[in-house]
C-alpha cells in the first residue's frame, strides 16, 4: 500500500471521529446544561418557585402534556401567531406595493413609516393590550406590527428591484 493510499485513510478516520464527536455534542450538551443547573439549584438551596430542580420541571412537562393544557395553549398561541402573520403580510405587502408605485404616496407616508420603526413593540404592547383589551385581537397585532415593517421594507425594494423589460412582459401577459 503506498504512502498516498495511507494519509487518504488516515483523512478518512480523522473525518470520522470528528463526525462522531460533532453528532455527540448536542447530547453531551444537554446532559452538561441539565447537570450545571442541578448543581446550581443544589448549591444556592433556591426554592422552588425561584430555580425548580430539573427533575420538578420534567414532571410538570409530563403532567400539562398528559391533561392536554399544554396542547390547548399551544393551539391557541399558534392562531395569534398566524392571525398576525396574515395581517401583517396583507397590510405590509398592500402598502409596500402602493409605496413602490406611488411616488407621492411614498413621499406623504414615509416620514410616519420611519417614525413608527424607532418605536419598540414591546413599549407598543402594553398600550394595544389597555386599548383593546387581553384578548385575541391585541395579540394578534402585535405579532403583526413584529412583522410589518421587514416585510414592508422588502416588499418596495422587490417591486423597484424588477427588470423593466421583465415587468413589462407581466404586463402584457
Amino acid at each position: 500500500m503506498g504512502l498516498g493510499r495511507v494519509s487518504w485513510w488516515m483523512r478518512r478516520l480523522g473525518r470520522l471521529a470528528r463526525q462522531r464527536w460533532e453528532i455527540l455534542l448536542v447530547p453531551v450538551g444537554m446532559v452538561a446544561f441539565v447537570g450545571l443547573w442541578a448543581f446550581v439549584r443544589w448549591l444556592g438551596n433556591y426554592p422552588t418557585f425561584i430555580l425548580p430542580t430539573p427533575h420538578e420541571v420534567w414532571s410538570k412537562l409530563l403532567a400539562v402534556v398528559a391533561d392536554g393544557t399544554l396542547w390547548y395553549h399551544s393551539v391557541i398561541t399558534l392562531t395569534e401567531i398566524l392571525g398576525g402573520l396574515a395581517l401583517g403580510l396583507t397590510a405590509a405587502t398592500l402598502l409596500g406595493y402602493l409605496l413602490a408605485r406611488s411616488p407621492v404616496v411614498e413621499r406623504f407616508l414615509s416620514p410616519y413609516i420611519v417614525a413608527s420603526q424607532s418605536v419598540p413593540i414591546v413599549a407598543l404592547a402594553p398600550l394595544l393590550i389597555i386599548w383593546f383589551g387581553f384578548g385575541l385581537f391585541s395579540k394578534v397585532l402585535v405579532c403583526a406590527l413584529t412583522i410589518f415593517s421587514p416585510v414592508l421594507i422588502n416588499t418596495i425594494i422587490g417591486f423597484r428591484s424588477g427588470e423593466q423589460d421583465l415587468m413589462d412582459v407581466m404586463r402584457s401577459l
